[in-house]
């Protein structure tokens, strides 16, 4: 018994480390961010390793290491998150201009997929909705939202005319701190703490 499990556990790892080294080859050794074993929801639950690097996110089979294949995060229009569960879907205009479908105008492709470890899965969605939110058109108005809020610091609250979230007019101030009526979102001075 003991020794059936010393052979599948060094048969994961050969089949990780070959997943491993045919997607460094496929991202021209772009630097890898973080890796992980998930399970490929539309392949029937098969084992996969998932690797995040600076411009996509690739994937290998565990039994076909040599059939990689990848997302950048640039072109990803949909996420969809819950409890280690990810779909993402991508936009392509090549595959969509090979394909020449109507039912498929963008050339959408998914990646739906299933994270293995509760512990792993947390830290690597984050860093995934890191990299989504810095390339991602999807998060693009989200970028817009942070860049405003960031121009705006240093400045005195009540000075703000406008909220930088959602660019409602703000109306309820108060020495400090305003409120905005919209997005019920509340600004503070650097100094001054909420009640």
């Amino acid at each position: 018994m003991g020794f059936s499990r010393r052979r599948k556990a060094k048969n994961l790892e050969a089949q990780l480390l070959a997943c491993g080294d045919a997607i460094t080859r496929e991202s021209s050794g772009a630097p890898k961010r973080a890796g992980t074993v998930a399970e490929d929801l539309g392949l029937g639950g098969q084992p996969v390793l998932v690797v995040l690097t600076d411009p996509a996110i690739y994937w290998s089979l565990l039994i076909e290491p040599e059939s990689v294949m990848q997302m950048r995060y640039d072109r990803i229009s949909d996420v969809e998150q819950e409890e280690g569960h990810i779909r993402l879907t991508e936009r392509d205009p090549e595959y969509a201009a090979s394909l020449d479908d109507p039912s498929n105008p963008y050339g959408e492709t998914d990646f739906d997929f299933q994270l293995r470890s509760q512990d792993s899965s947390f830290k690597f969605s984050g860093l995934l909705n890191r990299a989504l939110l810095r390339y991602s058109p999807v998060f693009a108005e989200k970028r817009g939202q942070l860049q405003r809020f960031k121009a705006r610091q240093g400045t005195p609250v009540w000075s703000w005319s406008k909220c930088p979230y959602c660019e409602t007019r703000l109306s309820s101030k108060v020495e400090g701190a305003v409120v905005c009526s919209a997005c019920h979102r509340c600004f503070c001075d650097a100094d001054l703490a909420p009640i």
